[in-house]
């Protein structure tokens, strides 16, 4: 899967989108479907979402004690 495809097609979520959203201090799936609308339709890309959330955490080498947090928590 290319990068720039999107992971759910319902919501049009791509991974530049799921990247902010951990750059934005999004740490799991429940906060980033809450904040970005994904999964809300068929609910078919839960899995994906998982993996590239846990894919961007670690591409921002952000941890917990680091992350920024999210501004409209």
């Amino acid at each position: 899967m290319k990068q720039d495809e999107y992971i759910c097609r319902c919501m049009s979520i791509d991974y530049q989108s799921i990247f902010l959203a951990a750059k934005r201090g999004i740490r799991d799936l429940d906060d980033l479907i809450d904040w970005t609308g994904a999964a809300k339709g068929c609910g078919t890309c839960i899995n994906a979402l998982n993996a590239k959330l846990e894919k961007a955490i670690n591409s921002c080498n952000i941890t917990d004690t680091q992350q920024n947090k999210f501004p409209f928590a």
